[in-house]
């Protein structure tokens, strides 16, 4: 009788055993908990988050530098600002993202660390490039929003340039769209009328 209950109850410790020395040894998993996007407004008068536009620079010891083109929001604006390094990185468990190219215009919302002087931005903290919708859309609310904003001026003189050595290209971009709209509505117009009344074509 002994000899019956003394496997089913090794057999019985021994996944015991196994199930504690897999709950000790299991690595805990994080995940990323980010608030939906947000408007413009819901950052408007918090001291902690900053709001411009920018030329992204290539990286360096200090974090990833930014050319200001537009300052929307935020204490001590600078021509250029440096971005921490440890928000980006991609790994999306611990709220990292992709560092934006290098030579390209981005729009961003970052906040301020209370440690470090530095800007923070992750994947809960809104940007995206000027030349992207969500980013057109993002600069007309902080326009909206904040109002046209300023250039910081650079110590050496002037404001700062892009990478090409040109003014900021979001204005120019959302003018360029609404101008391409307007010119294929009013195309429209002309052919439909022109195919409900073929006899009103001016003669040459």
């Amino acid at each position: 009788m002994t000899h019956r209950l003394t496997r089913p109850l090794t057999t019985l410790f021994g996944a015991l055993f196994a199930l504690g020395f897999l709950l000790a040894t299991a690595v805990p998993v994080a995940a990323c908990d980010c608030q939906g996007p947000q408007p413009m407004s819901a950052y408007a008068g918090d001291p902690s988050q900053v709001v411009f536009t920018g030329v992204v620079m290539p990286p360096d010891a200090r974090g990833v530098p930014v050319q200001v083109t537009h300052w929307f929001q935020g204490s001590e604006p600078a021509a250029i600002v440096w971005l921490d390094a440890s928000g980006f990185g991609g790994d999306g468990a611990s709220c990292g993202t992709s560092m934006p190219p290098a030579s390209a215009e981005w729009i961003f919302v970052a906040w301020r660390s209370e440690e470090t002087a530095e800007l923070s931005v992750n994947l809960c903290t809104p940007h995206a490039a000027a030349s992207d919708p969500t980013g057109q859309a993002m600069y007309e609310d902080a326009v909206a929003t904040f109002g046209e904003g300023i250039t910081p001026a650079d110590p050496a003189g002037g404001a700062p340039p892009n990478a090409e050595g040109e003014p900021s290209q979001l204005p120019l971009a959302i003018g360029g769209a609404v101008f391409i709209a307007v010119v294929v509505a009013t195309a429209f117009v002309v052919v439909r009328r022109l195919r409900r009344n073929p006899d009103d074509v001016p003669l040459g």
